[in-house]
């Protein structure tokens, strides 16, 4: 009964595909099965004028039943196709015929658009407005139909999928029921063959093996219907998203109608601004293009300049590593007029704190033995030995320092002048006349802490202090204190002035254990990154601290101290400081 009603609706929708207004198309609404009774179906018909469903007024009857069989339940599915169909068909007429009509005022409103560009006719441009306003109200005449068949899609598809969840639930319930009867066979199965009854066993295990292939059909039939109704789901969507592809694409060209209009209504206004741009556009190629020729020629310029700036840059590099080599020469030219601390090593325990700023350094040591019969009797052993800061440091520094060395040699063994005050005088003397600084503008000089150390047959050490602008610092033994001893107030070397300040010595007898040490301005003078001196106050507090120390040691704290103190800051000028014992 039902597959015959099914094909005689599949033959009325042909029709219908193939625009036969005069068909009627009678779709089965499906009712809800209840179990029992006979059950009244209605048909139904599409209306070929505006595709609505009507009530033919007619019905058949058919039988429900708790149970399908294979065949039934292929109906159902089919049924569900069917029904589908038809609604995809009323869908697809109603979205062709739009679309047409859509097409046919597209290319009208093409040919108003040609006609209003050429001629400009404010009358023509109208019509053309009206043109598309009609389409407006055709396009929503159009959207309406779609939504009614939505809807109606959205019902039937509603109905068909409760109908077959409900038939699965008829499957699944008969499969349940017969697995509850099969679970209680079993159950008697084991009671009868506890209780020894081989009949009643025998009856049971032959009900059971009847049972056994019906429960595994039913199973299957359960699985192949879910699996029909998830494909069937699958089907749904991808229908209902086909649906709604079309009504966005109806709207899609609504839309395209309106941006038409307000494109024509800016077309001309676009049109003169377009012209003013290109007039000025070609100004700016031209503009452009004499730009062009100008930053060609630059180039070329640049070019020129680049190459012989290269050449430049590498005799700067010769040069520079002319200069270099120069330097490291004399680098080991002032090394070699520094003192030999071999011959130091005899005399004196000492440490030397030596660090040029540069390779070459403003900055040097003198040292030098008094010969034995220029000694009193109570003296054993004398030395000259001074820290000097010449001004400037790097090349400039390292002149004076040469010049310095000179005429100390020049004052200590040639003349054979051992009194510390006059040979600084005698080392003033000579700086001026080197350097012609009573005639030109030539200021240089040095600052100098100079000591004599005889060291006496008593024990003791005897130490003339003469000072160029430097103190000498003294932890005496005796008195268990660190005291400053100041230099004169005056440089060796420089412009004569008018009251100049005459050089003098400063006799200190210290007992064993004191120490004396002589500086240049680096040391106290380095600045830390806040830009902080290290100063003579915190120099006097390490030198208190470290005179039980052996010389060597204190020299290493010292370093330490001042490399954890500069960090990353760098040197701001040679450093030199010399510690001697009395050991």
């Amino acid at each position: 009964m039902i597959s015959k009603k099914i094909s005689i609706n599949t033959q009325i929708a042909d029709k219908y595909k193939n625009k036969s207004r005069n068909s009627n198309v009678f779709v089965v609404k499906l009712p809800k099965g209840n179990g029992s009774g006979n059950t009244a179906i209605p048909l139904y018909k599409i209306s070929p004028g505006n595709g609505n469903l009507l009530n033919t007024g007619k019905t058949y009857s058919e039988r429900p039943s708790n149970t399908y069989s294979s065949s039934e339940s292929e109906d159902i599915i089919l049924r569900a196709k069917e029904l589908l169909a038809k609604a995809r068909l009323q869908a697809d007429s109603i979205i062709q015929s739009a679309m047409e009509e859509k097409n046919k005022y597209k290319d009208e409103s093409k040919k108003y658009v040609r006609k209003t560009d050429s001629l400009q006719n404010l009358v023509e441009r109208k019509v053309f407005e009206n043109q598309l306003n009609e389409m407006e109200g055709v396009s929503k005449k159009n959207m309406r139909k779609l939504q009614d068949q939505n809807e109606k899609l959205k019902k039937l598809l509603s109905k068909e999928k409760f109908t077959q969840k409900d038939s699965l639930v008829i499957i699944e319930n008969r499969l349940e029921s017969t697995e509850l009867f099969m679970e209680d066979l079993d159950e008697q199965l084991k009671q009868a063959e506890l209780a020894g009854d081989t009949v009643l066993v025998a009856e049971l295990s032959e009900k059971i093996k009847d049972l056994a292939p019906e429960l595994e059909l039913m199973r299957k039939q359960r699985d192949e219907f879910q699996k029909k109704i998830i494909q069937k789901e699958k089907e749904l969507k991808m229908q209902a998203q086909r649906l709604y592809l079309s009504v966005g694409l109806a709207l899609l060209l609504l839309v395209v109608a309106f941006i038409l209009l307000i494109f024509y209504k800016n077309k001309k206004k676009s049109n003169k601004v377009l012209g003013e741009k290109n007039t000025t556009l070609n100004k700016q190629k031209e503009e452009i293009r004499l730009q062009a020729e100008n930053l060609s020629l630059a180039n070329k310029e640049i070019t020129r300049k680049n190459t012989v700036l290269t050449e430049q840059k590498e005799q700067i590099e010769e040069q520079h590593e002319h200069i270099r080599a120069s330097v490291k020469y004399a680098s080991s030219i002032q090394s070699a007029i520094l003192p030999v601390e071999t011959d130091m090593q005899k005399v004196l325990d000492y440490f030397i704190i030596f660090s040029p700023k540069d390779v070459v350094s403003g900055d040097f040591y003198w040292y030098s033995e008094i010969p034995k019969e220029s000694l009193s009797s109570d003296t054993k052993e004398a030395v000259i030995t001074a820290a000097i800061d010449c001004t400037g440091h790097g090349v400039p520094g390292a002149f004076m320092s040469m010049i310095g060395s000179r005429i100390l040699n020049e004052v200590i063994y040639e003349q054979k002048i051992h009194d510390t005050a006059q040979i600084m005088t005698m080392l003033d003397a000579g700086v001026k006349k080197s350097l012609k600084q009573d005639q030109g503008k030539n200021n240089d000089g040095m600052d100098i802490s100079m000591c004599r150390i005889e060291k006496l047959t008593n024990g003791e050490m005897r130490v003339i202090f003469t000072g160029a602008k430097r103190p000498l610092f003294i932890y005496d033994s005796e008195k268990q204190k660190l005291e400053t001893v100041k230099g004169d107030r005056r440089s060796v070397g420089g412009k004569p002035k008018k009251r100049t300040v005459p050089f003098t010595n400063k006799e200190f007898t210290l007992k064993k254990d004191s120490i004396i040490y002589m500086t240049t301005d680096g040391f106290i003078d380095q600045n830390n990154p806040k830009r902080t001196r290290f100063g003579t106050p915190r120099f006097e507090k390490f030198l208190s601290a470290m005179h039980a120390m052996p010389l060597e040691k204190q020299k290493i704290i010292l370093q330490a101290e001042m490399k954890d103190y500069m960090q990353d800051e760098e040197q701001r000028d040679d450093m030199t400081v010399i510690g001697v014992k009395n050991s």
